[in-house]
């Protein structure tokens, strides 16, 4: 064996969501290998963990890498990211700029809100 590759690539899920990976061996020729057993790693548990046929599951906002490994070779890495914070983050809204968010035209406004809890750049 010389080759193993992660599919899928980089992925994004909830907390609490699972993602299942799985892997293909090549040999030295690029000849898939059958009835290879892997081990399974996530470089960052407290992130997502990973069982032993290769479903994760997200634990905490943050970003992993995904890996398997057999006969002493190893993968690429996916990345695995969890972008939702857990339930338990309380949102505290301040302020809402402008204050009113509908208008008679149909047209789109955009807002900014200010407030705790927020993961910048997501909504």
């Amino acid at each position: 064996m010389t080759t193993i590759n992660v599919i899928p690539g980089d992925v994004s899920i909830n907390t609490g969501g699972t993602q299942q990976f799985s892997a293909l061996a090549a040999d030295q020729n690029g000849l898939a290998m059958n009835g290879v057993a892997f081990t399974w790693t996530s470089s960052d548990p407290t992130v997502a963990t990973i069982d032993a046929n290769g479903l994760a599951t997200a634990v905490e906002a943050g970003t992993t890498q995904i890996r398997a490994s057999a006969q002493g070779v190893s993968s690429n890495a996916a990345l695995l990211t969890d972008s939702v914070p857990d339930s338990d983050v309380p949102l505290t809204m301040t302020r809402l700029s402008p204050a009113m968010a509908l208008v008679g035209s149909g047209d789109l406004v955009s807002l900014t809100i200010t407030g705790t809890g927020f993961l910048p750049g997501h909504w």
